[in-house]
């Protein structure tokens, strides 16, 4: 981690955003969820290979990452991605669920339809817990709340999840989305942090305007979203468009020159586009 915050600093970066939490694995200690990186941790092998795999980042390394990256005017900004990737918590406390059945740690890659239950308040009681935690260790007034690549299979098997949708009159499981991760954005405003989510999180139309927008994955659905959210809400946008900028693509998808002449003021953006750019990553 060091060594790419070192390179960073090289290349002037101003934000690593670090990546905490995924179906194989929760990488973070939280005292007050201790099961998280007790269990979440660890997964049994890695596609098939029968090599357990395990680790995590105890509080003290999270605080000499944070002073190593601002010694070189660099801030770190968290992500918990939620209500999605979460099988490796779902693993550690399977009540998140809407089944509440016991899971392993995922040991593939890939989407998995293990969510957090939208519909049950102990679901955002954990919740706070954990983000007031991870928090604590982060200074940088942004925390990534994930929000991408969320199936909705549970959701639509759930009781509690439908009563949610009927009181809170929704519409369908993108406003369930919609409604989950506005709950967790003003749990960040509490905390004095502003939320950054992918930007699948905007299907729903509801989300909070004071959120930024991670632009990764285009198409007709993402581009109409995020024109909106742009020319309507004036809401900022980091550009990280994965065929442009991924760089664990193979080198005939993503060659220095596409990523290096790639212009992140994009059409969907509108007349005043310019304004909207966040950033790149």
């Amino acid at each position: 981690v060091k060594k790419f915050i070192d390179a960073m600093a090289l290349f002037k970066f101003d934000y690593l955003h670090l990546h905490l939490s995924d179906d194989q694995g929760f990488r973070l200690q939280i005292d007050g969820l201790p099961l998280l990186h007790e269990i979440g941790s660890r997964r049994s092998s890695t596609c098939g290979d029968g090599k357990e795999h395990s680790g995590y980042y105890t509080k003290e390394q999270v605080a000499d990452i944070v002073a190593y990256a601002g010694a070189r005017g660099i801030e770190v900004i968290p992500e918990i991605d939620v209500p999605g990737h979460m099988a490796a918590a779902i693993a550690a406390y399977p009540e998140l669920s809407c089944s509440g059945e016991k899971t392993e740690v995922a040991t593939w890659f890939g989407i998995h339809d293990k969510v957090l239950c939208a519909g049950k308040e102990s679901t955002y009681d954990f919740l706070w817990k954990l983000l007031s935690e991870t928090a604590e260790m982060f200074p940088c007034k942004y925390f990534h709340l994930g929000g991408d690549e969320v199936p909705k299979i549970t959701w639509d098997e759930c009781d509690l999840c439908k009563a949610t949708m009927r009181r809170e009159g929704l519409k369908n499981y993108e406003q369930l989305q919609g409604y989950f991760t506005n709950k967790a954005v003003k749990m960040l405003e509490k905390l004095g942090k502003t939320a950054v989510l992918w930007n699948e999180s905007l299907y729903s139309g509801l989300v909070d305007k004071s959120a930024v927008i991670q632009y990764w994955a285009r198409g007709a659905h993402s581009e109409s979203a995020v024109a909106r959210a742009v020319a309507e809400d004036g809401r900022k946008v980091i550009v990280s468009l994965c065929n442009n900028y991924y760089f664990d693509y193979p080198n005939g998808l993503t060659p220095l020159k596409k990523a290096y002449s790639f212009e992140p003021v994009l059409p969907e953006f509108g007349a005043n586009g310019e304004d909207g750019v966040f950033g790149v990553e």
